[in-house]
């Protein structure tokens, strides 16, 4: 029967088998092999992660940082050799741009040459110029609001000069944003007479109808608006919400990251106002 067969087919057909059947096992194998290789890489690692272990144990967190960075320098330059960055996959993108954030601000003399010759994300960039520019302990002009869309008369931080300005950058879509905003508002009533200043910038691409909601609900008076992408650069915004205080004179002055300024904090700054009246 099996002679039947081959007949039938003839030796083209045999030939064609026999292909497939090469090309199957080759696959096979291949698959084989990737899995071994994959154990023993596996392997390596829990090694390796034993051994940072052990440093981080006997309080030698140094030797240990030194493994892991180069680990990751490794691999980084396993995943991106011979491509340009843009041709790199998002995921491979995410991994160099987090290397490079790691290593200038940890260890920058270090930075492996992969990490040193990819591009900034912007956003990262602008996060690490914003923190290097008002992190010196000197008293600095505020950057821009860019502010994109006023939710009412449009103004600047010129117009706030003379009085504390507290700005708190925020979203519809971010619950503990909105739950903040009755205590930014009672803030606002209590020293709104005393010279503070308060302005609402929600992230880039607010829905005016759910800001509009947001400030009838809760009976905002102070000012909202929409920001800019540049707004976001301008203030080196790493979640929301971020809450900052500018001066009578225009500097930025407080940075208080997720949490509102103390009121004792606020009515110090406004004790600036009572002198220049």
């Amino acid at each position: 029967m099996f002679t039947k067969f081959l007949k039938r087919i003839g030796l083209l057909g045999v030939f064609l088998i026999t292909i497939a059947i090469v090309f199957l096992l080759t696959l096979i194998l291949a698959d084989i092999a990737r899995d071994i290789s994959r154990k023993r890489d596996f392997v390596d690692q829990a090694k390796l992660f034993i051994r940072c272990l052990e440093y981080i144990r006997s309080s030698e967190e140094d030797k240990a940082i030194e493994i892991l960075e180069n680990r990751v320098s490794e691999r980084l330059e396993y995943c991106s050799r011979d491509k340009e960055f843009e041709k790199l996959s998002e995921d491979t993108k995410i991994a160099l741009w987090a290397a490079k954030c790691y290593f200038y601000k940890y260890n920058k003399d270090n930075m492996p040459n992969v990490v040193s010759k990819t591009p900034w994300n912007e956003y990262d960039k602008a996060r690490f110029d914003f923190k290097e520019k008002y992190s010196s302990g000197q008293l600095k002009k505020a950057p821009d609001l860019n502010i994109a869309k006023w939710l009412g008369e449009p103004k600047n931080i010129e117009d706030f000069k003379g009085k504390v300005l507290l700005v708190d950058i925020w979203a519809t879509g971010c619950k503990p944003c909105v739950k903040g905003m009755p205590k930014i508002q009672k803030l606002y009533e209590k020293y709104n007479s005393k010279g503070l200043e308060i302005i609402a910038i929600h992230h880039p691409g607010g829905d005016i109808n759910k800001i509009e909601e947001i400030k009838n609900n809760n009976s905002l008076t102070f000012d909202l608006c929409i920001g800019s992408k540049q707004t976001i650069l301008n203030y080196g915004i790493e979640g929301l919400p971020s809450y900052y205080i500018i001066d009578t004179n225009g500097h930025l002055f407080f940075e208080s990251g997720y949490d509102l300024p103390s009121e004792e904090f606020v009515q110090k700054l406004l004790q600036e106002v009572e002198v220049n009246r």
